[in-house]
């Protein structure tokens, strides 16, 4: 048997309406989505200042891979602003509803409620995915960044450890004395 919004399960007036317990999943949803936005916004600003701390290490730095790592943590730390600056708050406005639906049978109210909830989940969802993305990219840029620093300082220090093995006296003829033969 197919039930309608706003009616009691079982026909009994002691539980809450479908539409009811619709609202409050929402609402739990919400809770959910909220909660996701603000860890979000936390290790977003964990990993702007981190890059920040990285373009200042690298600021002194002479060469091009210095450079693009300072270019690829600076630009980690726009997309970390870029994630926390996206809003996941989206709520209903209480007077507008009040306004709207002032007069109208409870069951059709929650129905309207319902399903303007479930257009800010939606719009909330999107939210976060954005955030999300924003987010990897400036992760994957600060992991980029730190990736070249390291090749960076492998290469230098390979380099500056084969020049301290490399002999320094010449062996063998040089190039202004004649060789016997």
């Amino acid at each position: 048997m197919r039930r309608i919004a706003g009616q009691r399960p079982y026909g009994g007036d002691d539980g809450p309406s479908a539409a009811e317990l619709l609202l409050e999943e929402t609402r739990r949803a919400e809770d959910l989505q909220e909660g996701a936005g603000t860890a979000l916004d936390q290790v977003a600003g964990i990993t702007t200042g981190f890059a920040g701390v990285v373009v200042s290490v690298l600021a002194g730095g002479d060469g091009w891979p210095t450079l693009i790592a300072a270019v690829l943590a600076a630009l980690s730390a726009v997309c970390g602003v870029r994630a926390m600056a996206i809003r996941t708050t989206a709520t209903l406005r209480p007077v507008a509803l009040l306004e709207r639906f002032e007069g109208t049978p409870r069951a059709e109210a929650e129905v309207a409620v319902l399903a303007t909830a479930a257009l800010l989940h939606e719009d909330r969802a999107e939210r976060l995915r954005k955030k999300r993305w924003w987010f990897s990219t400036a992760g994957g840029l600060l992991v980029g960044a730190i990736a070249v620093l390291l090749l960076t300082l492998t290469l230098d220090a390979v380099n500056a450890d084969h020049e301290a093995t490399a002999p320094t006296e010449q062996i063998g003829p040089t190039p202004d004395e004649e060789v016997d033969g």
